[in-house]
């Protein structure tokens, strides 16, 4: 008998304790459990609408640094970027990025021609501002269009570079042939809602074939100047 209950004391006073240590445990939020939970929440998303994590497209052989897609052009033969984000192409090898380069539907595109002939096949841009930087000697030798771009900027800054034409479409439109003999494919941005050209005193343009295109009644000794009554009429 004395065993029994010697027995039972223990089993209670093993009870009661245990339960003491869980009402401690609870009060001080601790469930006991692995911090799963913890971690969950510390997750954060790093994407373009900030619901879901970003994934950098295949496209983007450059990686996607501020979420961006930079894309390494130099031997690719075909060249198109992802929709919906920033896109950035870099040509730095001779005749490097020998494609079409296409900006598609990405939301900006922007088309560095570094090297040598870079660019060799020409920029078709997208609906989004589109950026052409032709700094490389001979760069841009092929014909780039704009037509679809609510806002062109080409910068033919190279020796010889843009010796094709450089076509803008209805929307705002700016083009620097700043480069030694440049712009001697000539510039045609007689649809814009606002273009301005400007060829430096070093450049081919505006003398044949690099002639300047401009709206009716923008024209000036260098190019064309949206500052012009009735040349700036973008909506």
């Amino acid at each position: 008998m004395l065993v029994a209950i010697a027995a039972c004391a223990l089993a209670a006073c093993g009870r009661f304790g245990y339960e003491e240590r869980q009402q401690d445990a609870s009060a001080r939020g601790d469930t006991g459990g692995s911090g799963d939970d913890a971690d969950t929440d510390a997750l954060v998303t790093d994407g373009p609408t900030g619901d879901v994590p970003f994934v950098c497209p295949t496209e983007c052989n450059g990686g996607c640094a501020n979420n961006e897609c930079h894309i390494d052009g130099d031997a690719l033969t075909t060249i198109v970027c992802p929709p919906g984000i920033p896109c950035v192409i870099t040509c730095t090898g001779f005749q490097s990025c020998k494609a079409d380069i296409m900006c598609g539907s990405a939301s900006s595109c922007t088309v560095n021609c570094v090297g040598d002939h870079a660019c060799y096949f020409g920029v078709e841009c997208g609906a989004g501002p589109c950026t052409l930087n032709c700094s490389g000697p001979d760069a841009c030798p092929a014909v780039s269009h704009c037509n679809n771009s609510t806002n062109c900027n080409i910068t033919c800054s190279g020796l010889n570079s843009c010796g094709f034409t450089n076509h803008c479409g209805a929307g705002k439109c700016n083009v620097d042939c700043s480069g030694m003999d440049s712009c001697k494919g000539s510039v045609d941005c007689a649809a814009s809602c606002q273009c301005d050209v400007t060829c430096a005193a070093i450049a081919f343009c505006p003398q044949n074939p690099g002639t300047v295109t401009c709206p009716t009644g923008c024209s000036v000794a260098d190019g064309c100047d949206s500052t012009l009554p009735n040349c700036a009429v973008c909506m």
